[in-house]
């Protein structure tokens, strides 16, 4: 009568043996005594002791055990199920098959335990856990049937795709935490090498995507500043942030102190810095290739710089031409001035020098060497323009003051014209004084003829005669 509640103490003492030592002896009372409704009920109890004594083995193997703890627990399921089964020939290969699965999937459970790590801890643990549990199943069921390796197979092929997705869903914030994550990834794949399951290949191709994006997020981050800075300016007419009045002062630098410069930034950008921030966005996301380059990344490296060179021009285009319209207000002519001037600087300066930084970072310097050759000779070109645009501009503003000059002149002759007229019909005529203004001697003064006068005569071979308005 005392027997389940003797198993339950040594269930809840670990004490398996012992437990399972009451469970046999339940099964030879039954088969002696079995009609008897005492030992009946007393059996009865004793197999849900059984039932509370397999959930408390599964429940050990969901914690961290060690080889030996672990080869016991599985000892005793074995040992359960051939108590339970009344026939165990032909149950024996099924349950070895069950139990082989409930003791992946309690592993499982203390698996996705570590997912609840930071990151990297993450990482770390779900190797070494992975590597645990598939060593552990390969000594303890390895040798029993030949079913077990497929199934430790695909149990090892399922939790790779978890681990996969991992890598895919987390968002890298810098090339530093990459190059961890893809030594930690490596050092797990070669690992799972010793097993057969080797997935060196599958990380390839999915960190070079991740570092691409984390490149290409500083370049798109540049454009969208660039875009916002060319609209606000726009919007408000003000033309101040777009040009700098810093004198630029650059040497003759050849290609090759160039690239032992790693390629410095064109100093002509410093006078539009809106277009100077967007290189720079550029070269901060060529310094991250410095920690975590793969060679699958070029290709598409220059065709995401193809698309940003063709972005930007898309947005230069479009800023001229919305400062060319009508109605603009503010600083129209500084901001049509920048605006041409940046997109000539971009096709002929930014291009090249981007292309050749990209080359340069990815190692092939001859290509680059080309590149950056043609950026410093068309800087060199860009450096002699400005004087010749300085000194057009001068002659533009001397020709537009003579013109407003002369204007003015003649504007003051055409008044002093219409002066007379005004005069003889302001004048009153009083009734038999007989005055007639012409016989009283009321003359006007004829103007002082000009140099501008005397000039416009001897060219057109007229010599101007007489005294009076009527003669002129």
């Amino acid at each position: 009568l005392e027997l389940p509640s003797l198993m339950d103490a040594c269930v809840r003492s670990n004490l398996y043996q012992e437990a399972l030592s009451i469970a046999s002896f339940a099964n030879a009372l039954e088969r002696r005594q079995g009609n008897n409704n005492v030992v009946r009920k007393v059996v009865d109890q004793i197999r849900t002791r059984q039932v509370d004594l397999r959930r408390h083995l599964i429940g050990r193997l969901q914690q961290t055990v060690t080889m030996p703890e672990c080869l016991e627990i599985v000892t005793s399921l074995r040992r359960l199920n051939s108590i339970a089964s009344e026939n165990a020939v032909t149950y024996s290969e099924n349950a070895e098959l069950v139990l082989q699965l409930d003791f992946l999937e309690a592993r499982d459970t203390w698996l996705d335990a570590a997912l609840r790590e930071s990151f990297f801890d993450m990482l770390e643990q779900y190797r070494a856990r992975v590597f645990e549990i598939a060593t552990q199943f390969n000594a303890i069921f390895r040798a029993s049937t030949a079913s077990s390796t497929p199934l430790l197979n695909m149990w090892t092929t399922r939790r790779i795709q978890i681990f996969l997705s991992l890598l895919k869903q987390h968002s890298f914030v810098d090339s530093a935490s990459l190059r961890d994550a893809w030594e930690a990834s490596v050092f797990f794949a070669t690992s799972m090498g010793r097993l057969g399951a080797d997935f060196s290949p599958l990380l390839g191709k999915l960190f070079a995507d991740k570092m691409i994006a984390l490149v290409t997020t500083f370049w798109t981050d540049g454009l969208n500043t660039f875009s916002e800075t060319l609209t606000v300016c726009r919007n408000a007419g003000v033309a101040s942030p777009l040009v700098s009045s810093i004198i630029i002062t650059t040497t003759e630098v050849s290609s090759t102190d160039v690239l032992e410069e790693d390629g410095q930034p064109p100093r002509v950008l410093l006078a539009l810095p809106p277009l100077a921030r967007l290189v720079n966005s550029f070269l901060a996301g060529l310094n991250e290739l410095r920690r975590c380059l793969f060679p699958s990344m070029f290709g598409e490296l220059r065709k995401h710089l193809n698309e940003f060179l063709v972005e930007t021009v898309v947005i230069l285009e479009s800023n001229q031409r919305a400062v060319k319209a009508p109605g603009l207000r503010g600083d129209a002519t500084q901001l049509r001035h920048a605006a041409s001037q940046m997109l000539e600087m971009v096709q002929i300066i930014v291009e090249p020098y981007l292309r050749g930084a990209l080359e340069l970072a990815l190692g092939d310097k001859k290509t680059a060497k080309q590149y950056l050759e043609t950026e410093k000779a068309q800087e060199k070109n860009m450096e002699e323009v400005p004087q010749e645009v300085d000194e057009e501009q001068g002659n533009e503003e001397m020709v537009h003051e003579k013109a407003t000059a002369q204007e003015e002149e003649l504007t003051a002759e055409e008044e002093a014209i219409d002066e007379p007229s005004m005069l003889r019909e302001t004048l009153p005529t009083t009734p038999g004084l007989g005055l007639d203004h012409s016989k009283a001697g009321i003359r006007m003064a004829a103007p002082a003829v000009t140099d501008t006068d005397e000039a416009v005569a001897q060219e057109d071979d007229i010599v101007p005669q007489g005294d009076g308005w009527d003669d002129f």
